[in-house]
């Protein structure tokens, strides 16, 4: 799957996104870190949803959003993420395994996908407490690192290389610029070039999952009818991985 990059509101499935209580009026007047996400097609802040269960009841649930197009049909389709309390070990990783991508390293595992055996890199998905991952091949990488070295006109090191094919970011000099880049899975490209060391990494990966808070935090609408960024849900009070809106997907559940 492709991530994709709307340039208006009705380039969005608009009709999926209703499905969750998210009208195109209401998009309209959401927050623009959540709009923005969606266009770009990065997973979006937890969001404030309303889901028709099997039985007829309408539920509200904290859900994290994604915009892909499909690669092979060009058609765009809304994943949902829910949140989770347990790591969703669907690769049937061992404990060691899943303590180091918790951790924040990447691993490398023989994966069964599409009926073929492929090396895949696996990293650890904070934000939908899962596991995301692709076949090493599809990443490129060596034709990524000689990409950078010519776009930033640098030399870098064996080691350096290395690290980078291993799943593990670098800080670089870039003339009095500190760069870091990457592998990074949940991002659209699955690469991420940074302006900032390795500390300011760092930071962004606190940002992205909300680490600095010990709740959840999301976008609700509230009684005022208007998006607020507030707490939405506990973290003892998850979505297990049974309990799902649609159909499952290798990195979230279509809508």
């Amino acid at each position: 799957m492709a991530s994709v990059t709307p340039k208006s509101y009705e380039q969005l499935p608009v009709d999926d996104l209703g499905k969750i209580g998210i009208s195109k009026e209401m998009l309209e007047k959401m927050p623009v870190q959540f709009v923005d996400s969606l266009k770009r097609g990065e997973i979006t802040p937890l969001v404030q949803t309303s889901v028709t269960a099997s039985n007829g009841k309408t539920v509200t649930l904290p859900l994290r959003l994604q915009v892909v197009s499909d690669a092979a049909t060009g058609d765009v389709k809304l994943l949902a993420y829910p949140t989770r309390k347990e790591v969703d070990n669907s690769l049937g990783l061992s404990r060691y395994e899943i303590d180091k991508v918790t951790e924040g390293e990447a691993i490398t595992k023989e994966l069964m996908q599409d009926g073929k055996r492929d090396m895949h890199m696996i990293q650890f998905d904070g934000r939908t407490n899962s596991l995301v991952h692709m076949p090493v091949k599809d990443l490129r990488l060596d034709e990524r690192i000689k990409e950078l070295e010519s776009i930033h006109d640098i030399q870098l090191g064996t080691q350096q290389k290395e690290q980078i094919r291993t799943g593990k970011p670098v800080e670089l000099s870039v003339g009095d610029e500190k760069v870091t880049v990457g592998v990074d899975l949940r991002e659209p490209h699955a690469f991420k070039v940074i302006k900032g060391d390795m500390d300011e990494w760092k930071r962004r990966e606190m940002e992205r999952y909300d680490i600095a808070h010990p709740e959840v935090m999301g976008f609700v609408q509230t009684d005022r009818n208007r998006w607020e960024y507030k707490q939405v849900v506990d973290r003892d009070h998850g979505i297990g991985q049974n309990q799902s809106i649609g159909q499952e997907h290798s990195k979230g559940m279509k809508i």
